[in-house]
This record gives C-alpha cells, structure tokens and sequence, in this order.
C-alpha cells in the first residue's frame, strides 16, 4: 500500500498531524491539527479519512496520558508540597468536623441558650480577625513555618480540652485560643505556599490547594455527623 500515492500522501499528512499532535500544549490545539488532517485528505477515500482520524485519537489520548502522568509524577518529586497538601487537608477535615456542630455541642452539653451558642460562633469568628494581624506580623519576624506551627498545636489542644468543657466560661476561653490557632493557619498558609513552589505556577498550586480543602470540608462534616448519630 506505500508504494499507492493516495496512501503515500495519507502517511505523510498522518506522521505530519502525528507529530504535531505529540507536540500539542493543549487539548484545543491538539484538536485543530486532527481537523487539519481531514481537510488534507483526499475527498473521495473516506474510509481512510476515517482511519487517519482514529489514529490521530490514538495519538492524542497517548500523549494527554503522558501528560498526566508526567504531571503527578512531578507533583510526587514536590515532597515539601505533598507535605504542605497533607497538613491542609488534615487541618480542614479536623477543624470543619467540629466546627458546624459547635452550636449544637454549646446547646446539648452546655446547656446554654440557641442565642448564647450562636454567640459563641462570632466568638470565634471576632478571635480570628484580632489575632490575625498580630499572627502575619510574628510570622515576619520570627518565621512562618514556626509561627504556624505554634498555632496548629495551641488550636489542636484547644479542640481537645473543648471537648471537656462544661461550663460556659471554659468554652469561652477555649474559642478564643482557637480563634488564635485558626489565625495563625489563615494568615499563614499561603505565603508559605509560596515559598514551596515557583512563583509562575503559584495560581496552579493555589487551585490543588483548593481541591484538598472542598475535598476534606464535606467528608468530615459526613463523618462527624454520622459519629454524632
């Protein structure tokens, strides 16, 4: 068949759009050179059309999957960002367990009034915004990582000593703590983002961050709430 013409010039559009396609940056302009390749072949062998264009898919599913795997092959090298990406997801998926139901633990153990325990949680909220520019001006002088390293301990013993509270100043005491924790893990995450990955790929690292944390806030608001059941 190579020695045909019409085969001949359907090979080589074909090994032409082939490498353009292993070449592609984007699935859009991966997509133009298949199109290109349709319009190059010859009108009346559409059966060979067809088997150019199925080629061409071959080729390009082939190259988004090396693409894909040369990307999380990538991101398992970034080991301080693996890291980073760990005690984000753990933050958030321990923090949003307790956090929605803190009203109704301030209501059922407590024993205080629903208006008392919806106060309770702009406590918090009023704690976090104190504490946060104090938390960002220490994590200036005295390093980011430690700062917020101070601050996820003091918000885990917090969460753990809240847990045994049973009087209304007790929980008091322990939000505000928290609202110092919480603070120190707002302000502070993302400058230390920035230190781990390069700065013209920090929008990208910004997104993975963003995927772990709406990953972790639903599956512990489940699983806290089928514990609490």
């Amino acid at each position: 068949l190579s020695a045909i013409p019409p085969f001949q010039a359907l090979a080589r559009t074909a090994k032409q759009a082939s490498r353009t396609v292993a070449e592609a940056r984007s699935l859009k302009q991966a997509s133009r050179v298949i199109k290109q390749m349709e319009h190059q072949s010859p009108e009346w062998m559409p059966d060979l059309r067809e088997l150019g264009r199925k080629a061409l898919r071959r080729v390009l599913q082939q190259h988004m999957q090396r693409q894909v795997r040369r990307y999380l092959a990538e991101l398992w090298g970034m080991k301080e960002t693996l890291k980073y990406y760990g005690v984000w997801f753990l933050l958030w998926f321990g923090f949003n367990a307790a956090t929605p139901f803190l009203t109704l633990f301030a209501v059922k153990e407590i024993h205080v009034s629903e208006g008392t325990s919806q106060l309770l949680f702009l406590l918090l909220v009023a704690a976090t915004a104190v504490f946060a520019v104090p938390v960002g001006l220490l994590g200036d002088r005295l390093g980011r990582k430690r700062i917020l390293g101070v601050g996820l301990l003091l918000l885990s013993l917090a969460c753990l000593v809240g847990a045994f509270a049973q009087t209304l100043e007790q929980i008091v005491i322990v939000l505000v703590v928290v609202g110092l924790g919480n603070a120190a893990s707002t302000v502070l995450v993302y400058p230390i983002l920035t230190e781990l990955v390069p700065a013209e790929r920090i929008g990208e690292f910004t997104g993975l961050s963003a995927i772990v944390q709406n990953v972790a806030i639903p599956l512990s608001v489940l699983v806290a709430g089928g514990l609490i059941n």
